[in-house]
Order: C-alpha cells, then sequence, then structure tokens
C-alpha cells in the first residue's frame, strides 16, 4: 500500500509472553493510504513484510528490538517487536486481532495507555502490511503524543 504522510509509531510497554520482562511492542498508523476498501478511514497496519529501508532504520534506532522474523504462528517472515530479554517475537496476532490487546483498544482508556509519535516522512512510502480500521481515530485522539 502506498502511504501518504502522516505516518505514526504507535506503541507500549507490556510484559513478555514468554519470561514476563517489560518490553516495548510497536505498531504503525497511517491517516491516508491508496486503498479504496478504506474509504479514507485511518488504519492500523499489522503484518508488515516490506518497509523502505531508511524508515525501517530510523524506526530501529528508536526501537531496536523491532525486525523482521520468522513467526510460527503466521508460518512467515514479518516486522515485528521481539523481547529484549529472551528474544522471543511478540506476534502481530496478539497484538492487532483480538479486542482489547495493545493495538485494538476497546476504549478511550486503553487508547491512552498508547504513545504515538508521528514519523518524519517527506514524501510518500510504499509498506506491504495488512491493516484494520475502527480504533485508529481513537488512538489518534486519546494516545499520548512524544517526540
Amino acid at each position: 500500500m502506498n502511504i501518504t504522510p502522516p505516518l505514526y509509531m504507535i506503541g507500549k510497554r507490556i510484559p513478555c509472553w514468554h519470561c514476563g520482562e517489560k518490553m516495548t511492542v510497536i505498531g504503525f498508523l497511517a491517516v491516508n493510504t491508496d486503498q479504496s476498501e478504506l474509504d479514507g478511514e485511518p488504519c492500523v497496519l499489522s503484518d508488515i513484510t516490506g518497509m523502505p529501508e531508511e524508515l525501517l532504520s530510523y524506526v530501529q534506532l528508536r526501537v531496536p528490538n523491532f525486525r523482521l522474523q520468522y513467526s510460527r504462528t503466521a508460518g512467515d517472515r514479518y516486522s515485528g517487536s521481539s523481547c529484549p530479554s529472551c528474544g522471543k517475537l511478540y506476534g502481530d496476532h496478539y497484538l492487532h486481532h483480538d479486542p482489547g490487546v495493545a493495538f485494538f483498544p476497546c476504549s478511550e482508556e486503553d487508547a491512552r495507555a498508547l504513545y504515538i509519535t508521528e514519523l518524519p516522512l517527506a514524501e510518500s512510502v510504499e509498506v506491504y502490511a495488512g491493516c484494520h480500521v475502527g480504533t485508529a481515530d481513537m488512538i489518534l485522539e486519546c494516545a499520548k503524543r512524544i517526540s
């Protein structure tokens, strides 16, 4: 999908599913895409299999545990957050696809637990990812803005 700025990184600190250590998980929120089925709605990206190297490098300088890796559950490689302590991937399925998980807030209180920061994009970028709508507006409105 083609994403026109702004593009946001969203994040949260949660316990690792495997070892229990606190870790940062991140996702992305796009306001403008070329996906006609979204009908202009902002969306949260998941299952990212490709993004421009300069964007990935920028993100990894801030969140080094976000990288391309294999998910046994998905049976494929995608960019995701892994625990800095034990190295286990915190899969996108468990961050995006069930109501109440990190990037699928069910309330404004859930959305306020997230942080959001705008990524420095000067032009459109092509990202290979899935997306979901319905919560992005609430995240944009309620998440804690950081620089």
